[in-house]
This record gives C-alpha cells, sequence and structure tokens, in this order.
C-alpha cells in the first residue's frame, strides 16, 4: 500500500474503564456511583447499630444529668452500735460541716465517715486503757516487792508489822479511805505502809495483845492483807 492510504486509516476509540457504582459494581444501579457514605447525593455516613441514642441515659435525659446528690443544710453524726454512750462533739460538727457541704458529700457518705473516724478512736482509747492499766499494776507490784524489803518493817517481821498496819488502818481510817486505798493501788506504797507501822507501834499500849501476831495463813497481796479481800 501507498503512505496516503496508511495515512487514511482512522485510529480506534479507548474503551472508558469501568467506574466504582457502575453496573456490576459494588452498590451501584443504573452506572451510576454511589457517593462515600452510602447514600446519593446526601454524603451523610451511615449509623451504626446502637449509637443512636447513646449519648443519652434513662428516661431519654442526657448522660450525666440524673439526679443530683441530695447535699443537706446541717448533717446528723450517728455514731455505730455499741458506742451509743459515746457523746459526739458538737463544736466538732459544726467546724466539720461547711467542708462536707463545699465537697458535696450526702447524709450517707457522711455516716460512712463518721463509723469509720469513731471505730478508730475507740481503738485507740481501748489501746490507751489497756496500756495504762497494764503500767499501773506493774507499778503496784513493785511497791509491794519493795515493802516487803524495807529495812524498817520488812524482811523476817514484814508480816507482824503488815498486820499492824492493817489494825491501826482499820482502828483509825474511814471506809471511803480504805475504799480508795484498795481501789487505787495506793495501799500498797511502801511510804504509807510505813506510815501506818509507825502509827500502830506509837499507839502500842492501847492495841490488844495479840495485834502483831501473824494470821496463820497469809493472803495473796499486801492490799488483800490491808484492806481484806472483795467480797
Amino acid at each position: 500500500m501507498s503512505e496516503s492510504s496508511e495515512s487514511a486509516t482512522p485510529t480506534p476509540t479507548p474503551t472508558p474503564a469501568a467506574t466504582p457504582g457502575s453496573e456490576g459494581g459494588a452498590g451501584g444501579q443504573g452506572g451510576q456511583a454511589t457517593p462515600p457514605g452510602g447514600e446519593q447525593g446526601g454524603g451523610k455516613p451511615p449509623v451504626e447499630a446502637g449509637a443512636e441514642g447513646a449519648d443519652k441515659g434513662e428516661g431519654g435525659k442526657p448522660a450525666g444529668e440524673g439526679d443530683a446528690p441530695v447535699v443537706p443544710e446541717a448533717y446528723e453524726f450517728k455514731l455505730p452500735e455499741g458506742m451509743e454512750g459515746v457523746e459526739v462533739d458538737k463544736a466538732m460538727g459544726e467546724a466539720f460541716t461547711p467542708v462536707l457541704k463545699d465537697l458535696g458529700l450526702t447524709q450517707e457518705q457522711v455516716n460512712k465517715l463518721t463509723e469509720a473516724y469513731a471505730k478508730q478512736v475507740k481503738e485507740g482509747s481501748d489501746k490507751v486503757r489497756t496500756d495504762l492499766e497494764a503500767q499501773w499494776t506493774g507499778r503496784v507490784k513493785s511497791w509491794e516487792e519493795a515493802a516487803r524489803k524495807n529495812t524498817e518493817y520488812g524482811g523476817e517481821h514484814f508480816d507482824a508489822n503488815l498486820d499492824l498496819a492493817r489494825q491501826t488502818l482499820d482502828r483509825y481510817s474511814t471506809p471511803e479511805l480504805k475504799a480508795l486505798l484498795a481501789e487505787t493501788g495506793l495501799g500498797s506504797h511502801p511510804d504509807l505502809i510505813g506510815a501506818f507501822v509507825k502509827i500502830g507501834k506509837a499507839t502500842a499500849e492501847d492495841r490488844p495483845k495479840n495485834a502483831a501476831a501473824g494470821s496463820g495463813t497469809a493472803p495473796t497481796s499486801i492490799a488483800d492483807r490491808l484492806f481484806g479481800k472483795p467480797a
């Protein structure tokens, strides 16, 4: 063929590429492309299942807008069971009330704080009382040991002199004084025993002849021998 015939041959037109949404493509109808978002022309994204109303609480109220905690005008400070005899410090309650209201605490929350605080106070006071009782008991025992070793009335003459002190105490003291000495343990103090021994010896002529005699079976403690065993 000649050069003129080759140049006259028409060039084939290229076939257009398939576009998203064309017939046979995903989501398209009638050769029209589906815009992102799923709806034609709207551009609105699809709503996920369960998302509608997720920002609402019960009764259709927005989340976080439920019933607000009730803060009373004045709090009632209640002690837990077992502490009925303990009185609440009113001044302390009045001092704490503005702080508790500022924190927005309810009466129920204040009850829990009061109970926890009361338990701590009771445990602390019980420990202090136990420690003091043990300390005082040890001190009374040390007084008894010192009295038995006293150089003036102790040693081998201790039992006779202690009986003399008991009789002198019975003769010159009052029931109230004897009760005080017995309850506090001061009746076992070496100086007090020595004082009653001296009084007894100074008034020897007025006492019975068997005043210094031992009683045979001595009680277990000095306090028992001076004031008698509790009934």
